[in-house]
């Protein structure tokens, strides 16, 4: 459908669009400012507007009226329709190359891959009756209105599928309303209509577990998901929240009146547009003002390769790495070495930012062995376990809840609690 209907009018739209580009450039010079100056000023000076007078000036200025005539038709013609006629333009255009799809959509009827939802069961039965339509000769036995499925119409496609003028009287356009058909074949991509065998398009339900396989698992996916209550009172309250919320807006809206920054408006095709005009930034209230000067003050000047070594010095969680093969070596400046390359990890930025040759402890051999014998998953998750133990002695943490819950560059993780593993750390802490 991509291929063979929708890009194949794009590149004649094109190809027609740039062939057209000369025509219209000579009409655009043609019926340049000047026309409108004439026009200026005569508003300007405030006389009666003679229309041949009129047009001995644009004549004089401009070219004679045939020429400008067809000039402004052909502008008319090139530049296109408005808006909703040319969406109707389109479904015609459509329309004409539905030939070169027809035998894809007569297959596409008859395929058994497909299957349905509850949402999609209308829609399969249309599809599933595309090659009956296929092989009807209309010309005996016009298709009627009775014989489709009027909700599978779409609103933009009404006029084109109902009101053919080339039609008798009362019947339906089969090839518009099987591209209507197809439209709303937009099923597939909701995945109310599927495909099977396919990985993409498949049935989303079929990979869900079920039974003894769901039951393994359950309590650990919905205390992650923070589901906690039963289904019926957790979608009720689903309800209740999104209620409230549009009865507060639909309240806001009203105590706004004309001032409001937000508005609904209906389109001929029946469809709700939300207009939200563009947002004034808010100002800053000084409290906060204050807040953020005073807690600048407080955060410490210091390089984060610094930090670290004064963190180490609460914690001791670089005596965590330790070497592959015999944990009791420690070469001679370990921790600056560590300290390059848990930065260059961090920050993602390599060996390249943090190697100097005049320090032995930061040469490019030296950071490579470190990192290959000592920087490695186990040694990390004791190092992490120091950290954790040692936040854990501070007052304030107590207030910041369980500690399962975290969010990182915008996903939300949760961990289930669990015993002490071999490496030393909970299943929190993992």
């Amino acid at each position: 459908m991509q291929v063979k209907l929708i890009s194949a009018a794009r590149r004649a739209t094109d190809r027609d669009w740039l062939a057209a580009r000369p025509r219209m450039a000579k009409a655009s010079r043609m019926l340049d400012g000047r026309l409108w100056s004439e026009l200026d000023l005569i508003t300007e000076s405030g006389t009666d507007l003679d229309a041949s007078a009129m047009w001995r000036a644009l004549e004089t200025e401009i070219g004679p009226r045939e020429e400008v005539m067809a000039a402004s038709a052909l502008l008319g013609e090139l530049i296109g329709p408005a808006d909703e006629e040319a969406e109707a333009e389109m479904r015609r255009l459509l329309a004409t190359r539905y030939n070169t799809v027809r035998p894809f959509l007569s297959l596409l009827g008859e395929s058994p891959a497909l299957g349905a939802a509850s949402g999609g069961k209308r829609i399969l039965e249309a599809v599933k009756r595309l090659p009956v339509l296929a092989r009807r000769k209309v010309k005996a036995k016009p298709l009627l209105p009775r014989e489709i499925d009027a909700k599978l119409v779409p609103a933009a496609w009404k006029k084109a599928v109902y009101s053919n003028p080339d039609l008798p009287e009362g019947a339906v356009d089969r090839e518009r309303m099987r591209c209507a058909c197809w439209s709303s074949c937009s099923a597939l991509n909701r995945r109310d209509v599927f495909a099977s065998p396919s990985n993409r398009w498949a049935d989303p339900r079929a990979r869900l577990l079920d039974g003894k396989q769901w039951e393994a698992v359950s309590e650990d996916v919905l205390h992650g998901l923070s589901l906690d209550e039963p289904v019926a009172e957790h979608l009720a309250g689903r309800v209740r929240a999104l209620d409230a919320a549009w009865q507060l807006m639909a309240e806001r809206l009203e105590e706004a009146g004309q001032d409001a920054k937000l508005s609904f408006e209906v389109q001929p095709n029946g469809r709700l547009k939300l207009n939200v005009d563009r947002l004034g930034a808010l100002g800053e209230s000084e409290s906060l003002k204050w807040l953020r000067k005073t807690t600048a003050k407080m955060l410490p000047k210091i390089d984060l390769p610094d930090l670290l070594f004064e963190v180490d010095s609460w914690t001791g969680f670089l005596d965590a790495f330790v070497h592959l093969g015999d944990g009791r070596t420690r070469m001679e400046n370990l921790k600056t070495s560590l300290v390059a390359l848990l930065v260059s990890e961090a920050c993602d930025i390599g060996y390249t930012p943090v190697i100097d040759a005049d320090d032995e402890a930061l040469t490019r051999a030296r950071l490579v062995h470190v990192d290959q014998y000592y920087l490695r998953a186990d040694t990390i998750a004791a190092a992490n376990a120091k950290l954790i133990e040692a936040q854990g002695r501070v007052p304030i943490v107590e207030h910041w809840g369980d500690g399962l819950l975290a969010s990182v560059d915008g996903l939300r993780f949760v961990v289930p609690q669990g015993p002490v593993g071999g490496d030393g750390m909970c299943a929190r802490t993992r």
